[in-house]
């Protein structure tokens, strides 16, 4: 009956070591508010209504432009600077 008692006391606290060892650090508000868990995302893109496509504004930020998701190619140009002007 001892030997059982032992084991099992000894089998708790070898459990708990281990797990203390493996928990890593400790999560705190600051981190959670501070961006470290955002993920990452293509910048500037927003999803039309249809969910089909999604517009962006160009690199030189002259035009933006309608994409489709199934292949990221550029389907429209929805808005050009170079056009505005001419108006």
């Amino acid at each position: 009956m001892k030997k059982v008692v032992v084991n099992t006391i000894l089998f708790f606290f070898l459990f708990c070591c281990i797990n203390v060892v493996y928990a890593g650090e400790s999560l705190n508000l600051k981190e959670i508010v501070s961006g470290k868990f955002q993920p990452e995302t293509i910048a500037d893109m927003v999803p039309t209504s249809d969910g089909e496509y999604y517009t962006r504004m160009n690199a030189e930020g002259t035009q933006i432009g309608k994409y489709a998701f199934k292949t990221g190619e550029q389907v429209e140009v929805i808005f050009d600077t170079e056009k505005a002007r001419e108006c």
